[in-house]
């Protein structure tokens, strides 16, 4: 039999070939429709595909509409001047029909942010904000970072993030986010070329400067080869060296060596020198380069950079060509990383027309105090009214003071740090503008008609300021050496004098020729036309080259990982992290995709416990971060834990939420879709996440079942009275010894057993916490807790009349043991740095002669009881291995008495050890434990008997259970002294009741490897928990399930998809798959019909007669009014209907298409033989044999007898 079957997988799979061929299937793919054309393929399947597509493309073409709108991925020179201008390229292109994903340095993203708002940014219909990381330390974010530091970080820093999220872009196409047409990239982040050429995306260019200045940056690397720079040395500034007049670069006249950029350098490796000219020379490989000009403005020298750039455009000015269109809903994306102080238009407002000069020297120039003095001096003596902008890092080094005797102005001035500069440049009060010539002001300012006094600074403002000054006419040049001087007599020219108002007059002209340029049949307009034309072309070559990729993509996209991926989230605590993350490695191992969230607190300290590497991502099992909203707090210490409880119920579903949607947004090969979120009790904010994201929630208790009935049970003590406790006088009269019978499966247990119960406080964080969790958990699908069977019998059956799936599985270990080598091993699970040491210690040890001593990762006590329990141990004589954490005792270091230094031939004190390996180490004999339920059950597991010292939480019941259930431990009373310890040491280690409890101990060992083998209770009980995790998220069955995967494979050869289910069973699905998998997909939509039955269990499968009886007689009217709709409603995402693919069991499709006139073709879920029996059916009624006439005794050799039909 295992032959033949093997015989038929070999035949099914030579039918199925058609995917191997799939690049000759489809060889003729235009811009707007797709031709099935002649393919070379094998296998009969891929044929019968083929033959049904063609039968139903036959007469109509495809539309390929849904995905044809062009996604362009914009970034800009992370600086203000640069992302100003991209922002407003990018909105043009947003207005003319084009996706926009417009990505920031997430600096530069969160001071956009602070300046406009926290929701200013937010994702608008077409037009996404996306960031990278610069790899820069932090700095001031009311400053420009330095210059030379961003060139390093743009050279170093920005490919692989900038890769990183175009790929990610390319794997998660959707309606939000179409296939990515090209990069609109900034000529200075020339990244994007290398990017584009990694992913296989086209790179056109927007040079936010002018013709001139970007043919400058151009020039450099000629200039540098004819041995013009770096200059020789410093003499050249002044020489009169820089005044040579050079000739290479095409269109331009008369430039001196001083008007390019950079030129004054004498480092031949300067940072930014080598960065420019890199960019420059890297921008001839874009596919088209625009700039922020307009052809009447630097005609030759467009004409110029035309002989080097074999696509080049004048788009500009930007705001002129914005101004022409209507709101579009993107009014609220600010340009600035500075705020906008408005109040400066008010102060306008009161001044004479052309009276004021504005003076602001943009968002990068710096100048010496002494520079500032000069300007400030100049300005006050020439008596006219100003308007100054001076930035928080306008002066380098230090902060901005302006001279006593400049107050005198204090009735004509106006100083703030930023502002609205278009709107000051188009008041009417604005007669000038002081500036440092960039080109972002410069155009601005020709846009207003106000004549320039110019002060360059760097980069391209030298040759911008040249043009000003002797192309353009509008400009006057104040000396590099800045005197008041010179500022006054300038400043009085530019506002009062003949040549300003020459100026003025010649500014006026240049701003009618800007919005002649600007205008419906401007060159500016009729360019931008063109370059959006490049994309269009880009994006036909791409969906040339691309379209069985594509197919590949969706199908992927689509569901065809069908692994289960479930997200781990552990309460924030060591012990709650190490356990989640042995559970995760479980889950990995039966063949789930693992996604584990820390906080990024406890992230950290895991990679400086085990390593930079110890949660890289491996297959299958990758780590993701949540902040936690807390201050920084000492990383060899656990976090306050009120803190921590008031930050999950506060701060952590925000996050969390937004963790699943980016998982659920962007599934891709390694990150299938999201089945289910397994989550810790006590991170209860999962359950409202699961909620919000439509993602099902299963739970897996860290703890026992006894510790966690104690905590679902707080609620009803509460509710009888029993706490908070009265006064404090009840922690000593005995009250807490009283006995409730409130928790199923519990008996004897006392009120001092139950966790937090000694608070009187009613408001108190950590118990209103857990009451919260534990009440909220029963909206679980299912839970599962770390104990076995055995071990808590009772309790388990109580939890189940809580609790409808109640599962045991646990010990972990025990479980993990058992995996082979699955490339996990590396992960590890504590917070603290092992010390490993320990273990060559307990190798010189006799077999049972070691006390450990661990209070866990929690527990604290005073100098005192470290003291107590030191002496204790001292006097036992006993050999011990003591952890002593980093924060163990209260708010002081851990200090040994002195008297205990006697110790040391028989001690080993750490921080931190491989607890597993050291109560399995032969030497062990008895565990000193707090009793938290992780130590617990490690210590049960290793046959080791403990003396219990329980400090808060879930420790009180394990003690309990450890003294008087399990028979495993003896308990120190809680006012500990070294008597006590002494003795219990002794008798754990040497005495009678120690050796029971060892015996015991022992016993509970075998039990728990039995619980945890291969035919285990614990062991079966993991399988049917993956078994919910799975069926929580997957209820598609039959019917709809093949007909899916045969949409998907038609889909898949281009064929535009609508899939008609029935109201109720898309819940079904959306249930199931969470809320957004059933949203429209390029090419693939979902409609609804009603079924016109009443509501029933959305978990189980309709009454089978009952859908038959409504198919008959409900089914046909929506589904012909929605043929109906979709015929009647052609657009680009709806294509005209060719034809109805049916389900030979959904007939009323034959009778909707005769009436509406649509063809209907019909795919069978069954295979021939079940087909032809059901198709026989007719006949065996017409012949009697069917139905049967009686229920008979023998109505089994009825049905079998071999008759002839």
């Amino acid at each position: 039999m295992k032959q033949k079957a093997m015989e038929w997988k070999r035949v099914a799979l030579e039918a199925t070939r058609a995917k191997r061929f799939i690049n000759h299937e489809f060889r003729q793919v235009s811009a707007r429709s797709a031709f099935v054309t002649k393919p070379y393929i094998k296998g009969s399947s891929g044929l019968n595909i083929v033959k049904l597509a063609r039968k139903i493309v036959r007469e109509k073409e495809k539309e390929m509409g849904s995905i044809s709108k062009p996604h362009v991925v914009v970034i800009p020179s992370p600086v203000q001047g640069h992302i100003k201008t991209m922002l407003k390229f990018a909105k043009l292109l947003h207005y003319k029909g084009l996706h926009i994903t417009f990505v920031n340095t997430e600096f530069n993203h969160k001071r956009l942010l602070r300046s406009g708002g926290l929701h200013s940014l937010d994702d608008l219909p077409g037009f996404h904000f996306e960031t990278i990381p610069d790899g820069l330390p932090p700095s001031d974010i009311d400053a420009t970072q330095a210059i030379p530091s961003l060139c390093d970080a743009m050279n170093k820093n920005f490919l692989a993030p900038f890769t990183d999220l175009l790929l990610k872009l390319k794997n998660t196409v959707s309606e939000n986010n179409p296939p990515i047409t090209c990069i609109v990239a900034d000529p200075f982040a020339p990244i994007a070329i290398t990017a584009g050429e990694e992913i296989g995306l086209p790179v056109v260019m927007y040079a936010t400067m002018n013709a001139c200045g970007y043919m400058g940056f151009k020039q450099l690397y000629a200039l540098r080869e004819k041995g013009f720079t770096p200059i020789k040395d410093l003499s050249d500034l002044s020489n009169g060296y820089l005044e040579t007049k050079v000739d290479c670069a095409p269109g331009m006249k008369d430039v001196r060596l001083k008007d390019f950029p950079f030129i004054q350098t004498t480092d031949p490796d300067e940072v930014v020198f080598n960065f420019v000219i890199g960019a420059a020379e890297t921008s001839v490989k874009a596919h088209a380069i625009a700039l922020h000009t307009f052809d009447a403005l630097e005609p030759e020298v467009l004409d110029g950079l035309s002989t080097i750039f074999p696509r080049v455009y004048s788009i500009g000015p930007l705001q002129l060509l914005l101004n022409q269109i209507e709101d579009n809903g993107l009014k609220s994306i600010g340009y600035n990383l500075w705020k906008e102080d408005r109040s400066c238009l008010q102060w306008l407002d009161t001044k004479n027309p052309k009276s004021v000069v504005y003076v602001n020297f943009g968002s990068i120039t710096v100048m010496t105090a002494d520079q500032l003095v000069e300007f400030a001096m100049g300005l006050a003596n020439s008596k006219i009214s100003f308007l100054w902008i001076i930035r928080p890092d306008l002066v380098t080094g230090e902060a901005a003071v302006l001279p006593a005797e400049f107050a005198e102005t204090e009735n004509r001035s106006f100083i703030t740090s930023w502002c609205p500069q278009e709107e000051v440049l188009n008041h009417p009060a604005v007669g000038g503008f002081l500036t440092h010539s960039g080109w972002g002001s410069t155009i601005e300012s020709l846009c207003a008609g106000v004549p320039m006094v110019c002060w360059p600074f760097f980069a391209d403002q030298a040759m911008n300021c040249r043009y000003s000054c002797n192309e353009w006419g509008v400009g006057m040049e104040i000396d590099n050496n800045v005197k008041r001087e010179g500022v006054e007599m300038l400043v009085k020219e530019l506002m009062e004098g003949d040549e300003g108002e020459e100026m003025r007059e010649k500014a006026m002209e240049w701003k009618r020729l800007a919005e002649e340029a600007a205008g419906p049949k401007g060159t500016s307009s009729i360019n931008l036309d063109k370059f959006i034309h490049e994309i269009f072309a880009e994006q036909d070559s791409l969906r040339m080259s691309t379209v069985p990729k594509l197919g590949r993509e969706k199908e992927r996209e689509m569901g065809s990982i069908s692994k289960p991926h479930v997200v781990v989230i552990p309460c924030p605590l060591q012990g709650h992290i190490k356990t989640m993350l042995k559970f995760a490695k479980l889950l990995h191992y039966k063949g789930l995709h693992i996604t584990f969230v820390n906080t990024e607190f406890n992230h950290n300290r895991l990679l400086r416990s085990g390593g930079l590497h110890a949660v890289d991502d491996l297959p299958g099992f990758h780590f993701d971060t949540i902040p936690d909203g807390l201050p920084p707090s000492d990383i060899d210490a656990t976090q306050d834990i009120p803190s921590l409880c008031d930050a999950m119920n506060k701060k952590f579903l925000a996050p969390f939420t937004d963790l699943l949607l980016k998982l659920k947004n962007t599934v891709s090969e390694n990150n299938p879709p999201i089945t289910c979120v397994v989550a810790d009790p006590f991170a209860p904010f999962s359950i409202k996440a699961g909620e919000e994201v439509g993602l099902p929630v299963v739970m897996y208790a860290t703890v026992n079942a006894c510790g966690y009935m104690g905590c679902k049970q707080l609620y009803a003590l509460r509710e009888k009275g029993f706490t908070p406790i009265k006064d404090l006088s009840n922690l000593s009269n005995d009250y807490l010894e009283t006995k409730v019978d409130c928790a199923p499966g519990m008996k004897d247990v006392r009120l001092k057993d139950f966790p937090f119960i000694q608070t009187t406080d009613p408001d108190e964080v950590v118990f209103n916490f857990v009451i919260g969790a534990a009440e909220t958990s029963v909206k679980a699908r299912a839970i599962a807790l770390h104990t076995f069977d055995a071990l808590e019998p009772e309790v388990l059956d109580g939890l189940s009349t809580i609790f409808p799936r109640v599962y045991s599985i646990g010990p972990l270990q025990l479980l993990l043991n058992q995996i082979e080598e699955n490339g996990l091993k590396s992960i590890g699970y504590n917070l603290w740095k092992e010390d490993r040491s320990c273990l060559q210690w307990l190798d010189t040890k006799e077999p049972k002669s070691v006390v450990y001593v661990n209070f866990g990762s929690i527990t604290v006590m005073t100098a005192a009881q470290l003291v107590e329990f030191a002496m204790g141990l001292a006097n036992s004589k006993i050999s011990f291995l003591w952890i002593i954490r980093p924060d163990l005792v209260t708010g002081e270091s851990a200090v040994l008495p002195a008297e205990f230094a006697e110790t040391e031939n028989r001690s080993f004190i750490t921080s931190w050890c491989p607890q597993e390996e050291v109560l399995n180490h032969p030497a062990v004999g008895g565990f000193l434990t707090h009793s938290g339920w992780g130590s617990t059950i490690e210590s049960l597991c290793a046959g080791v008997p403990m003396v219990c010292w329980p400090f808060f939480a879930d420790q009180a019941m394990n003690c309990r259970y450890s003294c008087n259930e399990w028979g495993v431990g003896m308990e120190i009373d809680n006012n500990v002294k070294r008597e006590g310890v002494e003795m219990l040491v002794k008798e754990l280690m040497e005495g009678g009741e120690g050796e029971k409890m060892r015996e015991k101990a022992m016993e509970w060992k075998r039990l728990a490897e039995e619980a945890a083998g291969p035919k285990g209770t614990s062991s079966i009980n993991l399988d049917k928990f993956i078994h919910e995790i799975i069926s929580s998220n997957n209820p598609v069955q039959g019917h709809i399930k093949t007909m899916l995967k045969f949409a998907k494979l038609l889909h898949y050869k281009c064929l535009h998809v609508t899939f008609v289910n029935t109201e109720f069973n898309h819940k079904r699905l959306l249930r199931s798959r969470g809320a957004d998998a059933l949203d429209d997909l390029p090419g693939f939509h979902f409609r609804t019909i009603p079924d016109g039955l009443p509501p029933s269990d959305l978990d189980a499968t309709q009454d089978i007669p009952s859908l038959c009886d409504a198919m008959n007689k409900n089914f046909l009217a929506p589904f012909k009014d929605l043929l109906l709709k979709l015929k009647n409603t052609v657009s680009e995402n709806n294509p005209p209907i060719t034809c109805i693919v049916a389900d030979p069991f959904a007939p009323f499709s034959i009778k909707a298409g005769e009436e509406v006139g649509l063809p209907v073709v019909m795919y069978a879920i069954v295979n021939a033989c079940g087909y032809m029996g059901i198709k026989q059916l007719y006949a065996l009624r017409e012949k009697g044999f069917a139905p049967i006439r009686a229920i008979k005794q023998d109505i089994a050799a009825y049905i079998s007898q071999e008759k002839t039909l």
